[in-house]
């Protein structure tokens, strides 16, 4: 029931919906997480604005609604797994494309390491 609202872009209608229900809370996540997945072609499911759906926006829905129902991120592991290649993509360009992250904002080279590793187990 929730998919062609959210396809119709009225996620706050679906908010509302399952806001009382944590199983159907679990289930719309799951859904989202694994619309998600890099495998998952979202043009397979909708032909009305597959753009809007692209993996970030996605991401960014599932951790608000995350927050909002106040449910264990370890229901969506793709979307989690998915932030943590993204901040490490982001520390891997400042470290070896902006070389001056490391020199001039830490000026120690073991920051960096930690920072990696931090950024991942978040």
């Amino acid at each position: 029931m929730c998919t062609p609202l959210l396809l119709q872009d009225k996620t706050n209608v679906v908010e509302d919906y399952v806001e009382e229900y944590p199983e159907l809370q679990s289930k719309l996540l799951h859904i989202l997480d694994s619309w998600c997945e890099p495998r998952f072609n979202i043009k397979d499911i909708t032909r009305y604005k597959p753009e809007k759906f692209n993996r970030k926006m996605l991401s960014k829905l599932v951790f608000r609604l995350l927050e909002r129902f106040n449910v264990d991120p370890a229901l969506c592991p793709n979307v989690i797994n998915q932030r943590h290649l993204r901040t490490l993509k982001y520390l891997f360009y400042k470290r070896f494309v902006e070389v001056r992250f490391c020199i001039v904002c830490y000026g120690c080279e073991w920051v960096w390491p930690k920072l990696a590793t931090e950024a991942f187990l978040c």
